[in-house]
């Protein structure tokens, strides 16, 4: 285990406490026909017949992209059994379909439901259902969302899964769909849209003391020369089918705090943890290197802004570890701990009883990890 810490789970509940243990799972191994496994952002992931599930993903695998490296994806399937002692992660015999990443997943019906992603020719419409029987994971295809969307989020209520957001062929955008993937011939509904559109945000739903409903936590837009980061926390009411911003991500009442690409599960009956993520500030940075580039009229130009913002992005210390819970009762938000790990961005939450499993991701940008951690909780009333 890597420690642990207690929280109190708000002011007002004075005998409620919330204990987390930090631990990790054995590293994902190499691909087929690697030696060494860079780790993988945007895995796709979830839980069939106790068995953990990552798919997919992409990485450099030879050299950081301002170095030239190519983005790879993948279509590898690794299987981890979560009831077994001393279990290793086994390479499946078979594969995704095609290499792909960046899809939204939920664990439903015994089953991971994976909607969407990207591969090298960017966003696809296409929905796959992973079930492990039998001694192997079974692949199929449900029927396509209807827009090509990669870094959306997903969740459940019931056999109802929901989408919100994500990255489109030409941007972001703001739609909210949903299905009931328990029928067998589910058609994908068009719900309201989001205030704005929005990619990389933490999406769960959780009980706010009248309904299970849908939370779109943090996120980015890009529509001018720097992308917005954003605090708000979303909330969509199925029973009134209406948006509202309910609260921020805050350190305190006081301090607002943008975070996107990070990770986060409801826990508990009324409470959402949110672990790490990028507030922004390096990502503009970024974005802005990349601007002045574009824009330098000389090659000498060019060559002195592009050394500026290699040094800039390898240097860079990692992503924001601060691990947030948010009340949806009272709708406060406040930073309870700090992660003892590099915070993983570019993946997703995966739960399994009391464990809430982070597999793999992005550390710094370029550089991904095959560490698999998990946050282990348990609620004293």
């Amino acid at each position: 285990m890597l420690g642990g810490i207690i929280l109190q789970c708000s002011p007002g509940e004075k005998n409620t406490t919330m204990k987390i243990n930090w631990g990790s799972l054995p590293d994902i191994p190499p691909a087929t026909g690697q030696q060494e496994q860079k780790g993988l952002a945007g895995a796709l992931a979830g839980v069939s017949s106790g068995m953990l599930i990552v798919a997919g993903g992409s990485n450099f695998p030879d050299s950081f992209p301002w170095q030239g490296g190519t983005k790879t994806y993948y279509n590898d399937i690794f299987v981890f059994n979560l009831n077994e002692k001393d279990a290793a992660w086994q390479v499946a015999d078979n594969k995704l379909p095609q290499p792909l990443a960046y899809s939204a997943c939920v664990s439903v019906n015994d089953a991971v439901i994976c909607i969407g992603g990207e591969n090298v020719n960017g966003p696809v419409s296409d929905v796959l259902k992973l079930k492990f029987d039998q001694g192997e994971v079974q692949i199929s295809s449900l029927p396509d969302f209807p827009v090509a969307v990669s870094n959306g989020g997903a969740a459940t209520i019931g056999s109802v899964v929901y989408v919100a957001g994500g990255s489109g062929k030409d941007g972001n955008i703001s739609s909210l769909y949903c299905a009931d993937v328990a029928k067998a011939d589910f058609q994908w509904e068009a719900l309201p849209d989001m205030p704005g559109p929005l990619s990389n945000a933490v999406v769960v739903s959780q009980n706010d003391g009248n309904e299970d409903c849908i939370y779109v936590l943090g996120g980015r837009n890009r529509e001018g020369e720097l992308s917005t980061f954003f605090s708000s926390v979303l909330k969509y009411s199925p029973a009134k089918k209406v948006w509202e911003q309910v609260g921020d991500i805050a350190q305190d009442k006081n301090n607002p705090v943008t975070l996107a690409a990070g990770t986060g599960a409801a826990v508990g009956e009324n409470h959402i943890l949110l672990f790490g993520g990028d507030n922004g500030t390096l990502f503009n940075k970024t974005e802005a290197f990349l601007n002045a580039v574009a824009a330098a009229e000389t090659p000498g130009e060019k060559a002195e802004i592009n050394s500026r913002k290699i040094k800039h992005l390898e240097s860079h210390p990692g992503f924001s570890k601060q691990v947030f819970l948010y009340n949806t009762l009272s709708n406060e938000c406040r930073e309870t701990a700090t992660l003892p790990f590099p915070a993983q961005v570019t993946t997703l939450t995966v739960k399994s009883g009391n464990r809430i499993f982070i597999p793999n991701g992005e550390i710094r940008p370029g550089v991904r990890t095959p560490k698999v951690t998990f946050a282990e909780i348990s609620v004293n009333k």
